[in-house]
């Protein structure tokens, strides 16, 4: 045991010989900024000595030390050079990652065929193009170089320690990184723009058009505002790949981290924007289950685009201080393709599931027979119920008399025979239906709102009319005391003291037969003559009486003075 011990010590210490020998055989290779950091962090480390180069290979702590002092006294040529002697001294084996990057070519390679089979499809099928084809026309315009230039960097340089390659060769993998994030921006506009005029295509609800309209806006703007700060984030603009032999001293340039976080969370929102706006219309329509199960499928894919956008955006703020981009941004590069692709493929499904219905319409048919009053074009009336037919109605009458029972879902496949452009028709047109009964009823309801205010209103001008009479007939009497008083003085105020009875009849008489005391002895209406217009209230007319005769005595009647 004790021999077997004395080997061990002596295999250690010849590794760890072996080790110092070689970290100071390559000391004339470190560049002599990296060397004088080194020189001034190992005496103040765990290691003490430079000649221990297990305790600094192994060492994280003196290795974030070292790497602070080069990075504010190197340029990036002579940091690369430092870690690449490093990596050969310390004795670490080249690390690669390609293995985890290539099957995504699988990925690129289906969702290029899905776009041709949507254009290719649309074309045969229904024999129209609308404008969210042009779009989708131009996304596979854009795509193809983004899908290219990915990949060519994904096999040269990501997955890789920067270290580990040349110059031109990194050099060109910024390039094409920078030309590549231009494409990124433009595809993903793209996509959001031609969803959202499939969406206005299908659904003729003009609040959510003009909805539709506003986010489309809004996408455009953005993407152009981040294209040209993605352009002009370094001047000149050629630093963006020459930041490793480019002076340090004449170039400007913007926060990249800010400008890759920004971009992210602006997709994001945008993203998910365009994913719930439908969401209202969809739950209320009456659709079978196929075409529930589809379109589930389809906002799946599209909560996965936002996941993936979600875990791109987290990779990048957890990367972004990185001094070895080529290896710690494969994962975000990753998830970058993912979130590209997947958008294209949910842009291409309902285009896709046109095709598969044409092929093999047994199997996957979603529509249902129309009843007549569909086929005529006429409409069903508000508050009633859809009057298209249920296909289980088929079972009845001759078919079930004769001893055969058809299939009932053998109406679904009644478009077969129809040529491709009226079966696209038709299948558009029972998007259309599905929420026009819940459309008629909206619109009922509004209709019976409207009729319940306007019988509120109603009833609320009634009420103010009357309360208008009432205070009219109030000024009215008023008028009439203040008229009375001032202007009036009837007969019947003649002192009764002196007044005999031939003179009070006569009174009587001449007050019952006066216009002005009759209609329950209340006089004419007249407002002061200081209110009233002369054309509207004349001036009252005062009345004047003559005393009767007086009788000489001794002649017929009464005798005596009035």
């Amino acid at each position: 045991m004790r021999i077997v011990r004395l080997y061990v010590l002596a295999a250690t210490f010849l590794f760890s010989l072996s080790h110092a020998k070689s970290f100071l055989d390559y000391a004339d290779q470190i560049p002599a900024c990296g060397l004088q950091c080194i020189l001034e962090v190992v005496p103040d480390s765990a290691c003490h000595s430079v000649t221990n180069s297990t305790c600094i290979c192994e060492d994280s702590s003196l290795y974030d030390a070292v790497n602070d002092c080069v990075s504010a006294s190197c340029t990036v040529l002579e940091r690369l050079q430092l870690a690449k002697t490093d990596e050969v001294a310390c004795g670490r084996a080249e690390r690669h990652q390609t293995e985890d990057i290539a099957p995504f070519l699988v990925l690129d390679t289906a969702t290029v065929l899905f776009m041709l089979v949507r254009l290719i499809g649309k074309y045969k099928i229904a024999k129209t193009i609308g404008p969210d084809d042009w779009i989708v026309f131009a996304i596979l315009l854009t795509l193809l170089p983004f899908i290219v230039l990915g990949n060519y960097v994904r096999i040269t340089a990501l997955g890789r320690d920067i270290w580990d390659l040349d110059v031109n060769t990194i050099q060109t993998a910024l390039k094409l990184f920078f030309i590549d994030e231009i494409f990124y921006i433009a595809v993903l506009a793209l996509c959001r723009v031609s969803l959202l005029l499939f969406l206005i295509r299908v659904f003729s609800i003009r609040v959510f058009r003009k909805i539709c309209w506003i986010v489309m806006v809004w996408v455009v703007l953005s993407s152009i505002a981040n294209i040209f700060v993605v352009v002009f984030q370094c001047w000149p603009i050629s630093y963006n790949w020459e930041v490793i032999t480019a002076a340090s001293d004449h170039h400007q340039c913007l926060d990249v981290n800010i400008l890759a976080i920004y971009t992210a969370v602006m997709g994001i929102a945008q993203d998910f924007t365009i994913m719930i706006i439908p969401l209202p219309i969809i739950v209320q329509l009456n659709m079978p289950w196929k075409k529930r199960l589809m379109t589930l499928c389809m906002f799946s894919l599209g909560s996965f685009v936002v996941l993936a956008a979600c875990f791109r955006l987290l990779h990048i703020l957890q990367f972004s201080k990185s001094s070895n981009p080529t290896w710690d941004y494969t994962s975000p590069v990753i998830w970058t393709s993912l979130e590209v692709k997947v958008t294209v493929i949910v842009l291409c499904m309902p285009t896709i599931r046109l095709v598969i219905v044409h092929i093999w319409p047994d199997e996957f048919r979603t529509t249902r027979k129309r009843s007549s009053a569909a086929k005529t074009g006429s409409t069903p009336k508000s508050g009633t119920k859809s009057t298209r037919k249920n296909p289980y109605d088929a079972i009845s009458g001759d078919s079930v008399s004769s001893g055969t029972t058809p299939n009932p879902w053998d109406r679904d496949i009644e478009l077969q025979d129809q040529s491709p452009k009226n079966e696209f028709v038709q299948i558009r047109q029972e998007y259309r239906e599905d929420f026009q009964d819940h459309r008629e009823q909206q619109r009922e309801q509004q209709r019976e709102q409207q009729r319940e205010q306007q019988r509120e209103q109603q009833r609320e001008q009634q009420r103010e009319q009357q309360w208008q009479q009432k205070q009219q007939q109030q000024q009215q009497q008023q008028h009439f005391r203040t008229y009375r008083n001032d202007h009036v003085t009837p007969i019947a105020t003649v002192h009764r003291s002196r007044t005999t009875p031939i003179a009070a009849s006569f009174i009587r008489d001449r007050n019952e037969n006066d216009p002005f005391y009759q209609n329950n002895h209340e006089w004419p209406l007249a407002p002061p003559a200081s209110r009233a217009p002369a054309h509207r209230y004349p001036a009252p007319r005062m009345r004047t009486y003559t005393a009767p005769e007086v009788l000489p005595p001794g002649s017929s009647g009464h005798g005596g003075w009035i």
